[in-house]
């Protein structure tokens, strides 16, 4: 389904697991499909996408925040590879402009802004929030690597996965305890036309999840985590 409401930049999506066999069997069919539009990243808008509940309903896993390669053809793959794939479908269609696209990946923990694409923390340079009057707010400090295909943009993605801060709680024995913070920008110009450019930002959000510590039983570190959400 797809529905179009002008004036409204804000939209909410559903995302509903796929029919186990037990009610393939039993003839049960899809309630709902989406068909994807163009990326409005690619035509000069910031957009971002975020997935935001409780702690163990399925976030990171529906944004693709535990995403590996081999997961790649399968049905179940999250938000973050799909739109990768889909944006440089878009991209391949438009000849006429020329591309530079980089991401970044940090994470939010304990009020403590994390490089996720640094090799090593202990050698990260410090970041810090400034405004910048061309680019608006800008993380300083960020590793920004230049992507060429979705290849490298999920590959990107998968190694900033595996350095996320998980830990077990009563409520999910994987829990991210953090804020995640995907970012591709992008810069286009005509090709002829090579003074005119433009920029835009997609950000993909995995949002740390909403707890109680009475149903969690967080205590110390956990808790503080909790705490921070």
């Amino acid at each position: 389904m797809k529905e179009e409401v002008k004036g409204i930049p804000v939209r909410v999506a559903l995302r509903c697991r796929p029919l186990v066999p037990k009610e393939i069997s039993e003839g049960c069919q899809m309630c709902l499909s989406f068909v994807p539009g163009e990326p409005q990243v690619v035509v000069g808008y910031n957009a971002t996408v975020l997935a935001y509940g409780q702690t163990g309903s399925g976030k990171t896993y529906s944004m693709g925040g535990a995403y590996t390669a081999e997961q790649e053809n399968e049905p179940t793959v999250g938000v973050i590879p799909r739109v990768i794939q889909l944006l440089f479908k878009e991209i391949d269609k438009k000849s006429d402009f020329e591309f530079t696209l980089k991401v970044s990946y940090l994470e939010i923990y304990n009020e403590e802004i994390l490089d996720l694409l640094c090799p090593s923390r202990e050698k990260a340079p410090q970041i810090s929030i400034r405004e910048d009057p061309k680019e608006g707010i800008k993380i300083v400090g960020l590793t920004e690597k230049t992507v060429l295909v979705a290849l490298d943009t999920v590959s990107c993605l998968e190694q900033g996965n595996n350095c996320r801060t998980v830990a077990s709680t009563a409520m999910n024995s994987q829990s991210s305890r953090s804020h995640a913070i995907f970012t591709i920008s992008i810069e286009q110009r005509k090709k002829s036309d090579k003074n005119s450019s433009f920029r835009s930002k997609l950000h993909l959000v995995d949002l740390a999840g909403s707890e109680r510590q009475k149903k969690t039983k967080a205590e110390g570190d956990r808790l503080k985590e909790g705490e921070s959400n």
